[in-house]
């Protein structure tokens, strides 16, 4: 059994890279808002949003498969890390997706 501080350790890692990636998302968008980093444009904002849905996507599945890497039979886990790992896939490319079609529209 995994010691509870390890279990925590690795959900406030996983969700301090989350805000740390989330916040340079946000400080690039600030930059290129009050032009020290260029224009901020349409595409820009597109390109925030679909970063900040990744960074979502990506930690969430990361968090989700926390408790699973704990259970003492791996043999279950293995099916579970592969549907979490399609879903992710999924996912990601459907925010992708939503991206270029905002960019379209």
């Amino acid at each position: 059994m995994d010691d509870p501080m390890a279990i925590a350790t690795r959900y406030a890692s996983i969700t301090r890279k989350m805000v740390d990636d989330a916040t340079q998302v946000a400080i690039d968008a600030f930059n290129k808002i009050n032009g020290t980093g260029g224009p901020f444009t349409e595409d820009d904002a597109i390109e925030s949003m679909t970063q900040l849905a990744t960074i979502a996507i990506k930690g969430g599945a990361a968090l989700a498969r926390i408790p699973l890497q704990v259970q003492p039979d791996y043999r279950p886990m293995l099916v579970v890390d592969e549907v979490a790992s399609v879903v992710q896939r999924a996912l990601t490319d459907a925010a992708a997706v939503a991206g270029d079609a905002a960019k379209e529209i």
